[in-house]
């Protein structure tokens, strides 16, 4: 496992079992964009530090910590 600091997220249903990860990068014109297509009531951007993990050669989102709310 390996910590990405400072990463935007587009996240909808946030501390939820339904939570669903639409976008995550560190470009925050593109998560804009990804957060205008979401067509949900209860989504959010926000800025966070990110743990990953990599299972068969792909990389995955294993938790986050959010540092602030950008929308």
């Amino acid at each position: 496992m390996w910590l990405v600091e400072n990463q935007i997220l587009v996240v909808t249903n946030i501390d939820l079992e339904s939570e669903k990860i639409y976008y995550n990068g560190d470009n925050e014109v593109q998560a804009y964009k990804r957060h205008k297509e979401v067509q949900h009531p209860n989504k959010q951007i926000v800025r966070a530090n990110v743990k990953m993990c990599k299972i068969r050669e792909y990389d995955f989102i294993h938790s986050f910590e959010v540092i602030e709310r950008l929308v």
